[in-house]
């Protein structure tokens, strides 16, 4: 499922926190891909999570919030993981989600993502003639990719995940019916 929110609240006490002050709002806008037995219950978790989490995140490093996003979702995503993996009421053991979130600060566009659901900005190509005010022939876009998939297909992500100690195997080598990875 999908999620958007605004990390402004209304009824904050905290009057000094830099998401308070209307010209520092920050639009936060994420898609969660729940993958496995217990995807949904893993996505509605860390859509539920994210907005508080962040919003703490970014509060903590407000001092250079510019410098302090990418670290603010590193964290955030971090701390929500960890926070799944205590749950007794959610197996994870073979679900997950995948996190694409999207933060609008001071006209810039932050994108951090988890997994493979990909975020991608559509420009719109206005012709010269339809600049002049003639009626366009078509609509063309220019695509630019904001993220690139976190997946062990990826050479540099799968050796990443073998040097901390994982195996990476397909569902059918984990259950049995195909031979076991290579380690």
């Amino acid at each position: 499922g999908d999620n958007h929110t605004n990390l402004h609240k209304e009824d904050d006490d905290d009057d000094d926190a830099p998401c308070d002050n209307p010209a520092e709002r920050v639009a936060l806008f994420a898609i969660l891909d729940g993958h496995g037995p217990a995807g949904h219950q893993c996505a509605t978790f860390v859509r539920n999570e994210l907005p508080a989490e962040l919003r703490k995140q970014l509060r903590a490093h407000a001092a250079d919030m510019e410098a302090g996003i990418v670290t603010a979702c590193s964290d955030t995503f971090v701390a929500i993981n960890e926070r799944l993996r205590a749950r007794d009421d959610i197996d994870d053991s073979l679900s997950g989600t995948t996190a694409n979130v999207c933060l609008f600060y001071r006209g810039r566009v932050y994108v951090a993502n988890v997994g493979d659901s990909r975020a991608i900005l559509a420009t719109r190509i206005v012709s010269t003639a339809a600049a002049a005010g003639a009626a366009p022939t078509e609509q063309r876009y220019a695509i630019e990719p904001l993220s690139s998939d976190q997946t062990p297909y990826r050479e540099d992500e799968c050796e990443s995940c073998r040097e901390a100690g994982a195996m990476i195997a397909t569902l059918e080598q984990v259950e049995g019916s195909k031979p076991p990875p290579r380690k």
